[in-house]
C-alpha cells in the first residue's frame, strides 16, 4: 500500500512539472539575432555599370583560357596524346574568344562616360592593361595553333605546359589589374563565371 501510494505521489510530481513547463513562454532571442543577413546589391550608376561589365566579360574569357592552359601542367604526363590535341585545339579557341572579348571590352569601356578625375585615371590604366594583355593571347594562340594539328600530341606532351608558363604570367597580371581598378571605380566583381565556357563562345 505505502508502495503504490509512493508511486502514485511520483507520477502527480512529473504530472504537475511537466505542466508547469509547458505553460512557462519560451525565450525569445534578440531581434534579428536569428535573422539571415540579406544580401544587398551595390547600387551603381550605369556608367559603373558599363564600365564594370567590360572589364568582367574579359575577365572571365581569361580565367576560361588560362584554365585550359592549366590543365595541361596537370595530367598532361598521363594523358593519351590524341586528348592533348583536343586540349590544344580547346586552348587555341578560348584564347581567340579572349581576344575577341578583349576587343569588345576595350570599346565598351573606352566609350564609358566618367567624370571624376580618379576614375578617368583608372579607365585610362585598364586600357593600357588591356593593351598588354593582348601580348599574352597573341602569344597563346601563335604558340597552340601548330600544337593543336594531328599528330602534334607528343609535343603537346613534351612543351605544353612549359610553354604555357608565360602566358599564364601575363594572364595573372591582367588579373592583378582588377583590384586598383575596382578600388577607384567604387565597384566590386560578381564571382567567377565557369572558367570552363567564355562568354562569347
Amino acid at each position: 500500500m505505502t508502495r503504490a501510494l509512493i508511486a502514485a505521489g511520483l507520477l502527480g510530481f512529473l504530472g504537475t512539472a511537466q505542466l508547469h513547463a509547458q505553460s512557462q513562454p519560451m525565450p525569445q532571442q534578440p531581434a534579428g539575432a536569428a535573422l539571415p543577413q540579406v544580401y544587398k546589391p551595390e547600387q551603381l550608376t550605369p556608367v559603373q555599370l558599363q564600365a564594370r561589365n567590360a572589364v568582367s566579360t574579359l575577365r572571365d574569357s581569361v580565367a576560361a583560357a588560362g584554365g585550359a592552359l592549366s590543365r595541361l601542367g596537370a595530367d598532361g604526363s598521363t594523358t593519351s596524346l590524341q586528348v592533348l590535341e583536343s586540349r590544344a585545339s580547346t586552348i587555341v579557341d578560348r584564347c581567340d574568344a579572349a581576344e575577341r572579348q578583349r576587343l569588345a571590352s576595350q570599346k565598351q569601356l573606352s566609350s564609358a562616360p566618367l567624370t571624376a578625375s580618379g576614375e578617368l585615371k583608372a579607365q585610362k590604366d585598364m586600357l593600357k592593361e588591356m593593351d598588354k594583355l593582348k601580348k599574352s593571347i597573341d602569344q597563346c594562340t601563335k604558340t597552340y595553333t601548330p600544337l593543336a594539328q594531328r599528330g602534334k600530341g607528343q609535343e603537346v606532351r613534351d612543351y605544353g605546359a612549359s610553354r604555357a608558363k608565360p602566358i599564364l604570367k601575363g594572364f595573372q597580371e591582367f588579373d592583378q589589374s582588377l583590384k586598383p581598378f575596382s578600388k577607384a571605380m567604387n565597384i566590386q566583381f560578381r564571382p567567377l563565371l565557369n572558367a570552363g565556357k567564355s562568354p562569347l563562345d
